[in-house]
């Protein structure tokens, strides 16, 4: 029990000393917690853990920090872990509507990705609940898909296209129905995007790839060529991959080139020059951009360069290397199908 006499005698300059320690040290701790943020926004996940857990700890922002450790965990393939963070980020009840719906729906996505779908729709329906948003209604889409449920899935593609009807939110649907190799229908909603006006770069960009889904090479070409001669650099680097498509390496390297000028992604450019090398059989050349580009690759691009970098070591025959390379990919990776079904080759060679 504290002896309040002793308090009480001590020197006033030595109590304004402690006052201001203290507050220094909850600043701290405010500041690691904005650190924490930024690191989970740049892709430093191990990092941003562990600041949220001394957020935690230190009892600076307990339900935000529960969601933003999950989110890490969820990120670090850790999905039982981000989902009991999740549900104690739930439990904490401070959180406003939109807090909860957010949590909610990270949590969907843990149950997605560790294969609970039933559950991770049902997780959906408690945000619907809260106010359902766009991104809501795509994810009850897509799982709605996986659970056979085609008139379900359908209508929340509706619902979220009324929330959202920009071109990415149709791409997002047209994509969910090509995993199920149903592109019939999601061509439909390409379709849609379509009969949207708008002739700025972005639009020109955005029909483009549209086009090219559609398999409408010409159309897409030429919207792509629009936003590209404006100077926009995602539509320079969807046209290198159309004319790779048709096999035409020569301007493909030249619109990746064109997008490197621009110096806003270089890890994106090095990644597209080495496409193209390995169009040519340029296996040396390959390796060597890709590790540029690993050099300098923000967190989003990271996994593609990984890729195609087993891809060139399965190429060159040294299957030795791209099965060792593909086993550390897997383990950031686990996620991905396609590569599951590379490994399994792999075993084989």
């Amino acid at each position: 029990m504290r002896n309040h006499r002793l308090v009480g005698a001590v020197p006033c300059a030595l109590l304004l000393t402690v006052a201001l320690t203290f507050t220094g040290c909850g600043n701290e701790q405010k500041e690691r917690y904005k650190e924490a943020q930024q690191d989970l926004v740049q892709g430093h996940y191990e990092e941003a853990l562990e600041g949220f857990q001394e957020a935690v700890s230190n009892d600076i922002h307990v339900e935000e920090a529960w969601r933003g450790e999950g989110i890490a965990l969820l990120k670090l393939n850790r999905y039982e872990e981000a989902m009991k963070a999740f549900e104690t980020a739930l439990a904490q009840n401070k959180g406003g509507k939109n807090f909860q719906r957010d949590v909610w729906l990270y949590k969907a996505a843990a149950q997605h990705k560790s294969g609970d779908i039933a559950q991770a729709l049902e997780s959906c329906r408690q945000a619907e609940a809260l106010g359902a948003d766009a991104e809501c209604y795509l994810l009850m889409g897509r799982l709605q898909l996986e659970l056979d449920q085609y008139e379900d899935a359908n209508q929340s593609f509706q619902n979220a296209i009324e929330k959202d009807d920009s071109y990415d939110m149709y791409v997002d649907i047209y994509q969910s129905y090509e995993q199920k190799d149903m592109t019939a229908d999601g061509e439909a909603y390409l379709k849609q995007a379509l009969v949207q006006e708008g002739k700025n770069k972005e639009d020109c960009y955005q029909r483009g790839r549209i086009y090219f889904f559609m398999g409408d090479n010409e159309s897409a070409r030429k919207e792509l060529t629009l936003s590209a001669d404006e100077g926009y650099g995602a539509a320079m680097l969807f046209l290198g991959k159309v004319y790779l498509s048709e096999n035409d390496v020569e301007h493909a390297r030249a619109m990746y080139q064109q997008y490197m000028d621009l110096e806003e992604n270089m890890a994106k450019g090095y990644n597209g020059l080495s496409l193209c090398d390995m169009a040519e059989k340029n296996y040396d050349s390959a390796l060597e951009n890709l590790q540029k580009g690993l050099d300098i690759a923000e967190t989003e691009d990271v996994q593609e360069l990984l890729y195609n970098e087993i891809v060139v070591y399965e190429k060159t025959m040294d299957f030795q290397t791209a099965k060792s390379k593909m086993e550390a990919y897997i383990e950031l990776y686990p996620d991905d199908a396609e590569a599951q079904k590379e490994y399994e080759f792999l075993q084989h060679r």
